[in-house]
């Protein structure tokens, strides 16, 4: 299967508005995105006369999963700085303000208070589901567009909301898809574990991915949940492999590493299907088993991608080791091409009902344009990624897996 992501488009974004000029493209993506913004100015409205564009990025920079946080962050800023050295949006730049939600429900409360009380254009975050949900009922209130590399169910249904993963009942379904397709592509009579962290995302996902295993035919034989940050899933693990499931779905992100090494401990040697959240190619070289499949949506940036070129030239390489990374470079990408088609002035449901329709929109080192139309999720399908030893690479383990409801 050819990687899309080693290929940069180049088709023009179109701007919307009556009465605009069509711009075409010639960059690669990004850089093409950015010289469209800046010539999609609203009519009697002078570039750079309304002053700098504010947005917050709220994270887990630090705590026990600063990983997600920190490099969402760096990838956020990259992705916007791209777009201030190219013109920014009408002529102004996009500044960011952080606010540290230290992966701690509490912390995370004042960081989300914080960074409204900046009034920003928009809100990105990247982190726990749990530090997500801290600040919902601020969301609620304000009603900001507010971009997501995290997710809670509630949050799809609302026209602001837009997240990086599919929707809990498509999140789910998914890995059981393709727990399905690494068994032959039947799941009748199968036996089935499911294993995963306590946070609020996974909690409602546990459901669909049960219903899913009886839809295809399978039987769950165990299910074994933890808190975030354990050091430790080896009792777990033990429980897991004595049910002897021919597969297991691991509704994981931060946990996967552990989770997925202490199962293949504990004798585990069918498919352990991962999430997009455990698919990295630090993590897949972490667990080294030939029977893990992490399922990704985003290619990881490595030589050949469009997104390692840029972080060379940031000095971002090191902070560039994730999917978090590229997620927040993509959702640099689409908060801009939402602003360039309504206008670096327009209201929080202007830029909102913009980024809903944008189209098919082509981010770098994603498997497939992102989407928002008509859902709060742009995700369209995911591809099965393996560790190879030898090459000391990870590699695709097959055709692409289409979202169900997509």
């Amino acid at each position: 299967m050819e990687d899309p992501a080693m290929n940069p488009i180049s088709k023009p974004f179109m701007c919307r508005r009556a009465g605009r000029r069509r711009l075409s493209a010639l960059m690669a993506i990004v850089m093409a995105a950015v010289l469209v913004l800046a010539g999609c100015s609203r009519s009697g409205e002078g570039g750079g006369e309304g002053g700098d564009i504010k947005v917050a990025y709220v994270g887990d920079i630090t705590g026990a999963n600063a990983m997600l946080g920190e490099q969402g962050a760096v990838g956020f800023e990259d992705g916007i700085a791209a777009i201030n050295e190219s013109g920014g949006v009408d002529g102004r730049e996009i500044v960011v303000e952080k606010f540290d939600s230290q992966t701690d429900a509490n912390a995370a409360q004042t960081a989300w208070r914080n960074a409204f009380a900046t009034n920003p254009t928009a809100i990105y975050f990247s982190g726990l589901s749990s530090t997500f949900t801290a600040g919902y009922p601020t969301m609620l209130q304000r009603k900001l567009p507010v971009l997501a590399a995290s997710s809670i169910p509630e949050a799809y249904g609302q026209d602001w909301f837009f997240s990086a993963y599919a929707e809990p009942d498509a999140s789910a379904r998914i890995l059981v898809e393709a727990a399905k397709k690494f068994l032959g592509g039947d799941l009748t009579g199968k036996r089935v574990a499911l294993v995963g962290s306590n946070t609020p995302a996974v909690v409602q996902q546990r459901p669909f991915a049960e219903q899913a295993v009886e839809e295809y035919g399978g039987k769950l034989v165990a299910a074994e949940f933890s808190e975030s940050g354990i050091a430790s899933f080896a009792t777990q693990a033990q429980k897991i492999a004595a049910a002897k499931p021919d597969a297991v779905v691991t509704l994981e992100a931060g946990n996967q590493v552990v989770v997925t090494k202490d199962l293949v401990t504990a004798g585990i040697t069918g498919p352990i299907i991962g999430t997009v959240g455990g698919a990295s190619t630090a993590q897949l070289e972490a667990i080294n088993a030939p029977n893990f499949i992490g399922l990704r949506d985003v290619v990881a940036v490595e030589p050949g991608t469009e997104l390692y070129d840029v972080v060379e030239k940031r000095g971002s390489r090191e902070k560039a080791t994730s999917t978090y990374y590229v997620y927040g470079y993509a959702f640099a990408t689409v908060l801009a091409a939402g602003l360039g088609a309504c206008g670096a002035d327009c209201g929080p449901e202007e830029l909102a009902k913009a980024i809903h329709e944008l189209g098919d929109l082509e981010v770098p080192n994603y498997v497939a344009p992102l989407n928002f139309e008509g859902t709060g999720s742009g995700v369209s399908s995911e591809v099965p990624f393996v560790w190879n030893p030898d090459k000391k690479a990870a590699e695709p383990a097959g055709d692409p897996i289409g979202v169900p409801g997509r």
